[in-house]
């Protein structure tokens, strides 16, 4: 079976958010060649992005918290919690670098893992349409137009996870995946229940 996600799919694991452990069980499936995980190649420079700047916008954060504590400690009132800003700054340092450890793990298992789809002329040009037809931000334009042209290419019953209900929740977004045979599922909870279905109805062989 084959199962297409995206950038918030490595941001959920990465982060740790509600839905990991769903994201990390397809990760096993996928490691088990129990499904084929497909990811276009663009969804894995995208997180990096977001946690560079999330990092940048903690360092901020940071500094003024080691800022405040070295006032605090000097106000004999308030002097004994002043402890409390600095523990503060070391979890934010703490998150952040786990957070990045935590992706390059996921990239390396994502490259031997998942299949890339590459971006490459073509799908740019149709993002560009569907960017102008379904109104969607050029980023989500892409990562639509690669999961459509790799369906299209490989005939078969296919998912494509995707939490990005703000733009992907749309009936011509889904009546374009469904011509490739490829059902949207806008939950990874969601997702792996229905991949489990799948596998579960998978015939055995007897031999």
């Amino acid at each position: 079976m084959r199962v297409y996600v995206e950038s918030n799919f490595v941001l959920e694991i990465v982060l740790e958010q509600e839905q990991h452990r769903a994201c990390e069980e397809l990760m096993l499936l996928a490691e088990t060649k129990s499904i084929e995980l497909v990811l276009p190649a663009f969804c894995l420079v995208e997180p990096y992005q977001t946690i560079v700047r999330r990092n940048r916008e903690r360092d901020g954060l940071r500094k003024d918290l080691n800022s405040l504590a070295r006032e605090f400690a000097r106000t004999a009132s308030i002097a004994a919690d002043a402890p409390r800003l600095r523990e503060a700054s070391e979890l934010l340092l703490r998150a952040e670098q786990e957070a990045k450890e935590r992706f390059l793990d996921l990239r390396s298992k994502l490259l031997d893992t998942a299949r890339m789809v590459v971006l490459d002329g073509s799908a740019l040009r149709e993002a560009s349409a569907l960017e102008a037809q379904l109104e969607l931000e050029l980023p989500d334009a892409i990562v639509l137009a690669s999961v459509l042209a790799d369906a299209a290419s490989r005939p078969a019953p296919s998912l494509f996870l995707n939490r990005n209900k703000n733009d992907f929740d749309d009936p011509d977004v889904k009546a374009r995946l469904m011509g490739v045979d490829c059902a949207l599922i806008l939950s990874f909870d969601g997702g792996l229940g229905r991949v489990r279905s799948a596998l579960n109805k998978v015939p055995v062989d007897p031999t």
